[in-house]
């Protein structure tokens, strides 16, 4: 396929790009002039889904562009929308949605109806200036659209690995599930851990157990927080009335020795433990008292529910989850199987692909 020319409309103004039945050289003396929205826009012109450059948008244009396919045809496309093209060609005009039919589109002006082909093709001569050639990276060429080599060979080969990818999507879609159950399972942990295991019988009595256990959790930890305080505030004294008195001690063979809070063995080392003792009770406390919260907001939930006769979606939902039969043994087996499948399929296309 050859492009011929290329014609863009806003409004009143259009520009038009005549190009060689050669080669064609697009540059400028300086950079941002508009060399990769004209790329660009010969590929959205084409049918593809290409991103807009900055203070663009495609889709406020209309495009028409006139190839010579490889077969001597001679096919001009407009578009003007971005959901579909009309296309005209001999005496035939032809309206294309996109991205529905975009395989018709290719095939008329490619030449090919291989869709492992067709949908891995412009992969193969878009060059991006940030990455280079395409096709020597994997997975997205431009915006939405996506290059897959493998596919590109089994297309251009006509190796049909149709059944082998069906293999691989169903597994993938096993996977997903399981990985699905794999976090209800850990949701489910932190109900046991948050609410017992009574949730599924309303929980009434047990979320008044927890409550009044983490409030006398919450007193004891305030107790030994007030005692460690009171402790650092006597020492701290101490060290300010020795610092003040400026107290001597008779040392044998020796001038009298000046008594300061850093030479009293221990003392020190005793206020450095007891602070670091209340940083982990404070810490602690935080921990019980962010639980003690949740409870009583779960207890005032319950309430409310209670007075209007109605169970909350969320408390029918936590009781049913309890309630599922669910093994964490089981389901980390049936992922790493489920994973081995998937990576013995994927090698299996790909010994075909190179076959």
């Amino acid at each position: 396929m050859t492009i011929e020319s290329l014609l863009i409309k806003e409004g009143f103004y259009e520009k038009s790009f005549v190009f060689s039945d050669r080669n064609n050289l697009v540059y400028s003396k300086r950079n941002s002039r508009g060399k990769t929205t004209l790329l660009r826009f010969l590929l959205y012109s084409l049918g593809y889904s290409v991103p807009s450059t900055k203070g663009l948008r495609f889709i406020n244009f209309i495009t028409e562009i006139r190839v010579r396919t490889d077969s001597g045809k001679v096919v001009t496309v407009t578009r003007p929308a971005s959901d579909y093209v009309e296309v005209a060609f001999d005496d035939e005009r032809r309206t294309i949605c996109l991205p529905d039919q975009k395989s018709q589109l290719d095939e008329l002006l490619f030449g090919i109806s291989n869709d492992l082909v067709l949908n891995n093709l412009l992969g193969t001569f878009y060059l991006d200036q940030e990455k280079g050639w395409t096709l020597l990276n994997r997975g997205t060429v431009i915006g939405s659209i996506h290059f897959n080599i493998e596919e590109l060979i089994q297309g251009l080969s006509d190796r049909d690995c149709s059944d082998l990818k069906e293999q691989e999507m169903r597994l993938n879609r096993e996977l997903s599930r399981y990985q699905l159950i794999y976090n209800i399972k850990n949701y489910r942990k932190s109900l046991d851990q948050e609410m017992g295991s009574l949730l599924n019988e309303r929980f009434d009595n047990e979320v008044n157990m927890r409550v009044a256990q983490k409030q006398l959790e919450l007193n004891d930890v305030k107790i030994e927080l007030n005692r460690i305080d009171r402790v650092l505030r006597d020492n701290k004294q101490v060290k300010l009335l020795v610092k003040d008195l400026k107290l001597r001690v008779d040392v044998p063979g020796r001038e009298p020795l000046l008594v300061t809070p850093e030479n009293i063995i221990g003392l020190n080392d005793s206020i450095d433990f007891l602070i670091a003792k209340r940083k982990i009770k404070a810490s602690e406390y935080r921990s019980i008292s962010s639980e003690l919260t949740r409870l009583i907001q779960r207890k005032r939930d319950l309430e409310e529910s209670k007075l209007v006769d109605v169970e909350s979606f969320a408390n029918v939902f936590d009781s049913a989850i309890l309630q599922l039969p669910l093994t964490q043994t089981h389901i980390d087996s049936s992922i790493e199987k489920i994973k081995e499948e998937i990576k013995q399929v994927r090698v299996r296309i790909s010994d075909a692909t190179r076959k």
